[in-house]
């Protein structure tokens, strides 16, 4: 089984070997930026609905469902940020299976470390020390 991934069709440009215009990598990125997304906003709304469900609450909460869209623009935007630091690379010729753990593992580290600067921001912004506003885990 042929395990190589060669690179995106951003960066190889056309079949005749020309370097992709910025207009051709600029429609390439907002596709990806539209699937990632579309799947993430379907994921955080199917999880609203659930939450719904088991609470037992017959009115919407459309504020949780903005919230859903929001959350998915940011997220999308940042898994683009990693994809063009190229993170989760490293085992790229090698099996799939480990490929696809590394790229996991790295990229949920990424985004745990976006949440957290992003709170940090939020909690200098508020008026509240770097330390105040560290994300608390398991609290």
């Amino acid at each position: 089984m042929n395990t190589e991934r060669g690179p995106s069709p951003a960066e190889k440009g056309s079949p005749n070997g020309h370097k992709p215009t910025l207009k051709e990598r600029a429609v390439h990125q907002l596709r990806e930026f539209l699937v990632m997304f579309i799947y993430l906003w379907a994921l955080f709304a199917l999880l609203v609905i659930n939450q719904s469900i088991v609470l037992a609450r017959e009115a919407q909460d459309y504020q949780a469902h903005g919230f859903a869209i929001l959350n998915a623009l940011i997220l999308a935007k940042v898994l683009l940020i990693g994809e063009d630091l190229r993170l989760g690379e490293r085992f790229r010729d090698r099996p799939l299976l480990y490929s696809i753990f590394y790229k996991c593992f790295i990229f949920t580290l990424f985004i745990v470390g976006f949440h957290i600067l992003e709170r940090v921001i939020v909690g200098v912004w508020r008026g509240r020390t770097i330390a105040q506003s560290f994300p608390t885990i398991g609290a």
